[in-house]
Formats: structure tokens, sequence, C-alpha cells
């Protein structure tokens, strides 16, 4: 309403008539007469559309709940179809600050908000208190790409936080929840490929402003990011201490030697773990604490597909098709906040030609 008030107000103040008085040269010179005439009726059209928009101005300001968008939505939105968690209010801010404590998504990346981010978290407990009731699968339409709804790729979500699937599914019982755009809804409900593509963007800008004034990292941050790390022994086994510098809601690492490159998704899940996300180019095996010195057959482990996390101390290890395997423990983790880079630090090393 803002914007349109003030888009109303630039239209006002744009217009500008010319003086017909250009130059005391000018008088008497055929034309000047028809020049003076045509302000005339200049002057008297702008007065009759500044008081137009005068007019429009005056009913904008009058609206109060009644305005054509919250009339659209009126229509669409009453008592039956929108839901709220069921708790007391008590209960809700008790497990809310607990979970934001342990870095429970969603909603705890907003703790620097002055309402702590429990919104995103009231959100969260509709949604499992539909799919308790309901006991299906659920689409939640949105636009929000942060971190703690979306495991993040290449700027934007990839898909949603393993820590939500299983949440809804242990509420619902079993079914399924995801996480989409408007866009990609409208294709689905076969929407005319124009109109989605208009939603579509529409979506970029707000999610680019979105990210621009809450997600962008200072230059410091930028400057300090690391997500490499060489191994400088050569499938000596030997273990290094591995550090990266990542940036909040984490991204790919990469760990190489002078023969071998591992490439994978990390981000945080909470004081010294977090998460990692298996792709199709190596196998990830999670050995959890093996005891110190001891030879480990990891052909007997079973191969990791979904997204799974480890704690400080645990060890995972890599395979490529070229049969090196990469061997990392977890050191250390934090818990970064929105504006924060995300640090962890593995010991690690790279093995040729075995399982072990």
């Amino acid at each position: 309403m803002a914007d349109l008030l003030k888009t109303l107000g630039d239209v006002k103040s744009r217009i500008n008539i010319g003086d017909p008085r250009l130059s005391p040269i000018l008088e008497g010179v055929n034309g000047s007469k028809d020049l003076s005439a045509a302000s005339d009726e200049l002057r008297k059209a702008k007065q009759k559309y500044v008081a137009a928009v005068s007019l429009l101005e005056n009913s904008v300001r009058s609206w109060s709940g009644d305005d054509p968008v919250t009339q659209i939505y009126s229509k669409v939105f009453d008592e039956k179809n929108i839901i709220s968690p069921p708790d007391a209010e008590s209960e809700l801010v008790e497990e809310w600050d607990l979970r934001r404590a342990n870095s429970v998504p969603p909603g705890y990346k907003d703790g620097a908000k002055e309402d702590t981010g429990i919104g995103d978290f009231l959100i969260w407990k509709s949604i499992l208190h539909l799919g308790a009731e309901l006991k299906r699968d659920l689409i939640f339409v949105t636009g929000d790409e942060k971190a703690d709804w979306f495991v993040r790729s290449n700027g934007g979500g990839a898909y949603p936080r393993p820590e939500l699937i299983a949440e809804y599914k242990k509420f619902s019982g079993g079914k399924n929840f995801r996480l989409a755009s408007l866009h990609d809804i409208l294709l689905e409900m076969e929407v005319s490929k124009d109109f989605a593509s208009e939603v579509e963007r529409a979506e970029d800008d707000a999610n680019n402003t979105f990210r621009l004034f809450i997600h962008a990292p200072s230059a410091d941050a930028i400057r300090n990011l690391k997500t490499t790390a060489l191994i400088k022994g050569k499938y000596e086994g030997q273990y290094e201490t591995l550090t990266f510098i990542l940036p909040y809601g984490g991204t790919e690492i990469s760990i190489y030697d002078q023969g071998s490159l591992f490439k994978f998704q990390v981000s945080e899940a909470g004081h010294n773990s977090l998460w990692v996300y298996p792709n199709s180019t190596y196998q990830f095996f999670f050995v959890g604490h093996p005891a110190t010195g001891q030879p480990r057959d990891i052909k007997d482990e079973p191969s990791q597909h979904a997204a799974f996390r480890i704690e400080k101390d645990q060890r995972l290890f890599v395979r490529s098709k070229d049969n090196a395997i990469l061997g990392v423990r977890l050191n250390t983790a934090n818990v970064p906040k929105f504006d924060e880079n995300f640090v962890i630090s593995f010991a690690g090393a790279i093995f040729k030609g075995d399982d072990s």
C-alpha cells in the first residue's frame, strides 16, 4: 500500500507543463498564440488529472480491510482452512526455546530477529498438526529458501532438511513432506507456462531481494571462506587436519591430493555435528566410532544414499570410482548465526588400492 501511494504521489509530481513565454523574441511570431492557447488547455487538463490522482490517493488511504487484495484473500481463506497449532501458548514458547537452544529447524536461524524467529516454528507446528490430523502427504508452498528449511546448493534451496522430513513422517504416520515453489505447483496443475514463468520471475525477484537484505554475507566473510583442503601426502594414510570456513547454510567442500578429488555437500546440524549429503559420484560409508588403531573393512558397511549426520570423533569414508578412499574424522563444528561462517575441522587422509 505504501508503494502504491508513493507511485501516485510521484505521478503527480512528475507532470510538467512548459512555460509558453519562452522568450520575448517569440512574441508575435507565427505559432506563439497557438502555443499560449495550448498551454492554457494543458494547465486545465493537469488540474483535472491531479484532482483524479488525489481522489485515488484518498480512496487508497481509506482502505481498512476492504482493499481488493484483502477481498480476494477473504474469499479463499476462512476459519475452515486456516490451520493453527492446538498447543497452549506457554507450551509453544517452552518447546521453541528448547528447539532454538539445540538448533532444531525450522526457525532457529532467525534467532537474531526481535521475535527470535518463532514465526517459522509456529508454521511448522501447524504443518505437523495437519499431518497428524489427516495422515496424508503434504506439500508446503513457500518462497523461503533459508537453510533451516532447505539443504542449499548453488545459492538456492535444493530439497527439504532431512530433520523436517523425519519429523513430519513421525507425526503423520509415515507420510511424505515436500517443499515447493508456487510456480512449480502451477506447472503441475497445468496452468499456462507463460503465467507460471511470470510467477517464477516474481519469486526470483523477491528471493534475491530477501537474500540481499537478510542473508548477504559481509565482504570480510566472503574473503575468509575456505571450501577446499589439500592432503599433502600421496596415499600414505597420514591423517592431517583439514579446516573449512563455509557460508551460513553450508555448501560443497572439496578434499584432494595430487591424484584424487572428493566433493560433497555439508551443512550445520548443531554443536560439533554436521549433515553430509551423498551424491552419485562416490560411495559414502558412516562407521561411527571404530576402535583406535584397528583395521576397518568398509566393504562390510552399508553405503549411505540419503543425508546422514555425524558427530564429533565419528568417521566418514568416501570411495571414488577409481577406488581411492577418503577417510575423515570430525573434530569440531560450530553453530553459526545467519551472518556468521560455518567452520568445521576434520582429521583426514586418502588411501589407495584396497577397501581398508
